[in-house]
């Protein structure tokens, strides 16, 4: 897997699944560890996209319990790693979509509203594992210097 590397200093490191197609999702558990590995237990945040592109690749079915193990193996590890899951819903069956949410500690979403006339981007926490939120969608913007969330209406 291709990877964008640079220093230990807070910044994203994405494993991007689009630039080289895994032959085996063995593969990608590889890439994955060797990323955090890159890390020596320093914090790390990653992103891997996409998840639903790997379904994509592999059998959907197998999504789900390969995430739980990848998850137990970073809980095992002690690994120091926020790591953020892309996945894009209506790609693979809505089965595959829930068993995913089941096993994440946080879910986002994110959509474009067209109701107005104009896109805007929307955004929301769809579920967190034992904390209180809000399940409001919030426009917001994207700028050079960052992101502006607008309070819904």
């Amino acid at each position: 897997m291709k990877t964008k590397f640079g220093q230990t200093d807070g910044a994203l490191h994405v494993v991007d699944f689009l630039l080289e197609k895994p032959t085996q999702i063995s593969d990608v558990s590889i890439a994955i560890h060797q990323t955090i590995a890159k890390f020596e237990g320093q914090p790390a945040r990653l992103a891997f996209d996409s998840l639903s592109t790997l379904g994509t690749m592999f059998n959907p079915a197998y999504l789900a319990p390969w995430l739980l193990d990848q998850r137990a193996r970073f809980l095992r590890s002690k690994a120091n790693v926020l790591a953020m899951i892309v996945y894009d819903t209506g790609i693979n069956p809505p089965s595959i979509t829930r068993n995913l949410q089941a096993l994440s500690d946080v879910v986002l979403e994110m959509k474009f509203d067209e109701s107005s006339g104009e896109p805007r981007r929307m955004f929301r926490v769809f579920s967190t594992r034992g904390a209180a939120h809000s399940i409001k969608w919030y426009a917001f913007t994207v700028y050079d210097s960052g992101i502006s969330f607008e309070e819904p209406s």
